[in-house]
């Protein structure tokens, strides 16, 4: 069934997220996107950033804390938002036999705003060949199937992890195009989590940085680049707080 959201509320408002394992615990985290917005997530590696995505999508079970989506919580896990929430949190999930062609059949029938030619230009501008099979895909090319999946199904808001991982400059350019495009109808969001930050001073309006499962802050790209760039900031604190 699908959703109906608050007219006015954040596309994301995220208050007091826990999730704890024997050796690491996220520790209440608080995380809020407007409409329009693109915030980038950063930290080390194991600072927590799957962890968070992972548990605000009720992939895995949090121990804590409310998730919304324009002001409705997360009901039925993940699947039962489907055609709301754009999701890439590492590589394409579907069987290797199939080719990009097979995959845009199956969404047909998945997603009920499944845009069959937005998925095939998408593929076109990345290069993807569209009757090659996925186990003969470079990690790269994954990658671009699985954002053009994310992205043709008129999603609200998107959910990635590592997007730009493993492409060519050129082509992390064309992707973040898109993700410009998305949110410029003023209603759409994007929360992505990456190393690559040259790629979120570029397009994020806003920055979380998390370390060891705590967030640190959240400022605007703004008020960042009158301190330094993100790289150095986070190393000065993870120097300053291992």
């Amino acid at each position: 069934m699908e959703m109906k959201y608050a007219t006015n509320a954040p596309a994301l408002e995220i208050k007091g997220l826990r999730k704890e394992y024997t050796d690491f615990v996220l520790e209440g985290m608080d995380l809020t996107i407007e409409r329009g917005k693109i915030m980038g997530l950063v930290g080390e590696n194991g600072a927590g950033k799957t962890t968070a995505m992972k548990a605000m999508l009720g992939i895995i079970k949090a121990d804590g804390g409310s998730v919304r989506f324009f002001g409705k919580e997360l009901s039925g896990g993940l699947s039962g938002n489907k055609n709301d929430i754009g999701v890439v949190l590492g590589e394409v999930n579907f069987y290797e036999t199939m080719t990009p062609a097979q995959v845009g059949k199956v969404c047909g029938g998945i997603y009920k705003n499944w845009d069959e030619k937005r998925f095939k230009d998408s593929l076109g501008r990345m290069n993807v060949v569209m009757n090659k099979k996925i186990k003969d895909f470079s990690k790269g090319m994954r990658i671009k199937l699985a954002l053009a999946t994310a992205l043709s199904h008129q999603a609200k808001i998107l959910i990635l992890d590592e997007p730009t991982s493993g492409l060519d400059p050129v082509a992390r350019e064309e992707i973040l195009d898109e993700f410009k495009a998305f949110t410029s109808d003023g209603e759409g969001a994007i929360l992505l989590s990456s190393h690559i930050t040259s790629d979120l001073e570029k397009i994020a309006d806003d920055i979380t940085f998390i370390h060891k499962g705590k967030v640190i802050f959240t400022k605007s790209r703004q008020e960042l680049a009158g301190i330094g760039n993100i790289d150095e900031i986070m190393t000065e604190y993870v120097r300053g707080h291992k």
